[in-house]
């Protein structure tokens, strides 16, 4: 009886250590060379509440501050789970690393995987890459790059906006990223500065997410369990423009109609302006403000203009110059000037024809009043300046020199010859709309005027 008791005795230490054999050490080390890391720190996550649970829950540390982070957890033999690290502590896996695409990526999540495990282990990686000896290869800058989305077989309501989300452009935030259709081609675009890599994103309209199909579209989508999403890679160091794809499309849409686009003149008079200027420039909606993008050219004399291609519908624009050096100041101007998105701007509505601005001052509703050029010590005066019919008057010129009209194509289409007085006027009656030049007999500029 007694060689009974010492056996089971034997048998529960060889069992108890046995038990201790079935449980390993799984060493997690990633390397953060490329990242600036969250003031969170890193962390280990994935999986659910049976794996490596939340972002927080497993907090890595890099105590020798060398850039690995590492964490070290006991599990039982044969575990396995997917697995992910984030740069910082979110729950909503906003920060998580980003290996889409790549070949460690596996499951609807592109989470890592660890492979049953037997013995104790020691994984050597580098965040959003998937080396297994613990080094990092170079990444470049981000960059810019233009999403374009065609939604003209869509139908919008009048409060719908049309957005982009993804995981590497905002954590799967829906409404996040609005994106604009500022020439009304039904094509909405938005420039984003994103870093290199693989990324996936869908686009929205309102609420309403589109659906891609795994077969059908597979040449721009990757499929993960039950999602299917637009995959793209970043790459190099110039800006990306992609091309236009339809909403829930690879390709564009089929029979997009153009818009039909119409010459819009711009005018402005500079006579008033004492700043220091250059080139003054047309800032609206239908160039998203740019800046210098659309410089005006200099008629002569004070004025300047410019025609630009625009398509039907209203747009805000203002007038500055060289680059937003100076700008016009539009404050509680009324009659021509109204608060838009808390900025004052002028505004044209584009029908279905071209449309000639009149010429304004700037800075002002109406055209400057009386144009005032200094001539070889004369004080040229041409008015009522711009004029719709009847008699131009220019005042201040020399005695016994004629006045010669120009079109601003540079064609002489009037000529007063030997005038006795420094104070004429011209018939402009026959005249068309335009913008027309004055010069002296004797090639002396006088100024300028525009018929309308």
């Amino acid at each position: 009886m007694k060689k009974l008791y010492t056996f089971c005795f034997l048998g529960l230490i060889l069992s108890f250590g046995s038990l201790n054999a079935q449980d390993v050490n799984i060493t997690f080390n990633v390397n953060m060379a490329n990242e600036t890391v969250a003031a969170t720190g890193v962390y280990l996550a994935g999986g659910g509440p049976d794996c490596f649970g939340n972002p927080g829950e497993n907090a890595m540390n890099d105590d020798d501050m060398n850039g690995i982070w590492t964490i070290t957890v006991t599990r039982p033999v044969g575990f396995t789970c997917p697995y992910t690290f984030t740069n910082g502590n979110c729950p909503d896996y906003s920060c998580k690393e980003n290996i889409v695409g790549q070949d460690c990526a596996t499951g609807e999540f592109s989470d890592r995987f660890l492979d049953p495990v037997t013995e104790d282990l020691e994984i050597n990686t580098c965040f959003s890459q998937c080396t297994s000896d613990g080094t990092c290869a170079e990444v470049g800058g981000p960059i810019d790059v233009t999403f374009q989305v065609n939604v003209n077989n869509e139908t919008l309501g009048a409060d719908d906006v049309v957005y982009i989300f993804g995981n590497a452009i905002n954590g799967w935030n829906g409404t996040a990223n609005p994106m604009s259709d500022d020439n009304d081609d039904g094509i909405h675009e938005l420039t984003l500065n994103l870093a290199p890599g693989v990324i996936e994103y869908k686009f929205l309209i309102g609420a309403t997410e589109e659906t891609l199909d795994p077969v059908g579209d597979a040449l721009c989508t990757i499929t993960s369990g039950t999602f299917t999403n637009r995959l793209l890679s970043i790459e190099g160091a110039e800006p990306m423009i992609l091309d236009p794809v339809c909403f829930e499309a690879c390709d564009n849409c089929d029979g997009v109609v153009e818009p039909t686009l119409y010459g819009v003149t711009f005018m402005l008079d500079m006579s008033n302006v004492t700043e220091t200027f250059t080139t003054p420039e047309v800032n609206g909606t239908f160039n998203g403000f740019c800046g210098d993008c659309s410089p005006l050219t200099d008629e002569g004399n004070g004025i300047w203009s410019t025609t630009i291609q625009l398509a039907s519908g209203s747009y805000d624009f203002k007038y500055s110059a060289d680059a937003w050096t100076i700008q016009e100041d539009l404050t509680d101007v009324t009659g021509c000037a109204e608060v838009t998105d808390g900025f004052w701007n002028r505004s044209v509505l584009v029908a279905e024809s071209a449309v000639e601005l009149e010429s304004v001052c700037w800075g002002e509703c109406s055209a400057c009043e009386v144009s005032v050029y200094e001539i070889d010590g004369l004080n040229v005066s041409i008015y009522p300046n711009p004029i719709s019919g009847g008699a131009l008057f220019v005042e201040g010129i020399q005695v016994n020199n004629g006045v010669v009209v120009y079109n601003a194509l540079g064609a002489i289409v009037k000529t007063v010859s030997n005038v006795s007085s420094t104070k004429i006027s011209i018939d402009i009656n026959e005249l068309e709309q335009g913008v027309y030049f004055l010069k002296g007999e004797n090639g002396v500029v006088l100024g300028s005027f525009i018929k309308k």
